[in-house]
């Protein structure tokens, strides 16, 4: 057993358990719309993307994956295909919008304004990083 192959089932592997992890977290999305009927509905709409993010994030896993052993027949990748790269993007994408979040929440519980201005940096970076790793593979 090569090493490319012991990668690719860690990869089918993971794509199991974030399946599970998103029937969990479609559970907890709908309890929350049940139980939270008056929340703002800014938070309401980032659950929403966030969920819709989620689904999103599994497709290209799965594109992914169907490239690399059907299409490809178990051939490496020699470039990042365009589903990787959007994975890549749009977690990116939804974890910039959690840390925002929780960003102003830190502000307001602590009135302390170095830190969550170091937490927006470091999340702008990152996304800066995933969107140079998505466009030039």
């Amino acid at each position: 057993m090569t090493l490319f192959d012991n990668l690719i089932g860690g990869y089918l592997s993971g794509i199991v358990f974030a399946t599970t992890l998103l029937g969990a977290t479609t559970i907890q999305a709908y309890w929350y719309f049940a139980r939270f009927p008056k929340d703002p509905s800014w938070n309401k709409l980032l659950v929403i993307f966030l969920i819709g993010a989620q689904f999103l994030n599994l497709g290209c896993m799965m594109k992914t994956m169907y490239g690399l052993l059907v299409q490809s027949l178990g051939r490496a990748f020699t470039r990042n295909p365009w589903s990787g790269s959007s994975y890549l993007l749009v977690n990116a994408v939804s974890s910039v919008l959690v840390h925002f979040f929780f960003v102003g929440r830190i502000r307001k519980l602590t009135k302390i304004r170095w830190l969550p201005a170091t937490i927006a940096v470091a999340s702008l970076s990152m996304l800066g990083f995933a969107v140079e790793v998505s466009v030039n593979g």
